[in-house]
């Protein structure tokens, strides 16, 4: 079996998280504003307003998404 050694001297970036929160949050409004114009074409207000909810959904829990644990070693 090989040993993994972690290294506690490398640490990730500060704003390595809040990057990464802002990049999701612009995939999915991108991918929501898609999903909005779609629904659009397709001239249903229900789906519409399914699309618009959706779309917030996924850029709120882009927001709480946070890495918690940097010290972890894949087997």
């Amino acid at each position: 079996m090989s040993k993994h050694i972690v290294d506690s001297t490398i640490t990730p970036a500060d704003w390595q998280p809040t990057a990464d929160r802002a990049a999701l949050t612009v995939i999915f409004a991108i991918l929501a504003t898609l999903a909005i114009i779609a629904a659009a074409q397709a001239g249903t207000f229900t789906g519409i307003a399914i699309a618009i909810l959706v779309g917030l959904g996924t850029i709120a829990a882009t927001h709480t998404y946070r890495a918690t644990d940097y010290n972890y070693v894949r087997p």
